[in-house]
């Protein structure tokens, strides 16, 4: 190998570290991001300056005061829709599905890891959910029956859980960067 050669090979193993680095930095700053910004919602919540907030947005919605939102049927319907794409019933099917998808493939790690994370996700918001123990609004405001606290969002919580952890496993099967990006686009969502 001559020395061009050589001085070549050192920058590009250097670019590889660099660019490595700067991609765990910044997954490191974007989970600092997203926990301070978990802590100042918390402190939102258990003060309780939320609820003012929460009553006047449920009353603006419900001006009747019953179960009946403003707007047309099928706004209701479609949001009903999109909630249920955060449903304990569908994240299992889904994440039942795409890990039985990898398992058949040989892709063990991942089936595991797809199985894995959503379970985990389960024992810490019913952690949260007994810490917080932030109630409902009034029944009657309600679009469907719940039983448990509503603070942190159960929907929000596994949805991120599921959809992000299978955007990265998709993402990390692209071996061109757009294609890599495009999983992550409905995970953002």
């Amino acid at each position: 190998m001559s020395e061009a050669d050589s001085h070549r090979s050192r920058l590009g193993n250097a670019a590889a570290a660099a660019r490595s680095e700067v991609g765990g930095i910044a997954i490191i700053l974007a989970a600092a991001i997203g926990l301070l910004g978990f802590l100042a919602v918390t402190d939102i919540v258990a003060g309780g300056a939320s609820t003012t907030l929460d009553h006047g947005l449920m009353a603006m919605l419900h001006p009747n005061g019953g179960s009946q939102a403003i707007g047309p049927a099928w706004l209701a319907q479609a949001a009903l829709d999109l909630t249920a794409l955060g449903s304990i019933t569908d994240l299992c099917v889904i994440a039942v599905l795409a890990s039985a998808l990898f398992a058949s493939g040989e892709r063990w790690r991942e089936a595991v890891l797809l199985i894995a994370a959503p379970l985990s996700g389960v024992v810490i918001l019913n952690i949260f959910k007994r810490v917080f123990d932030r109630p409902r609004p009034p029944l009657a405001l309600h679009a469907v029956v719940v039983g448990n606290a509503s603070f942190p969002s159960g929907h929000a919580m596994l949805s991120a859980v599921v959809y992000l952890t299978l955007g990265a496993l998709l993402a990390h099967f692209a071996e061109r960067r757009g294609p890599r990006a495009s999983p992550w686009s409905p995970a953002w969502s």
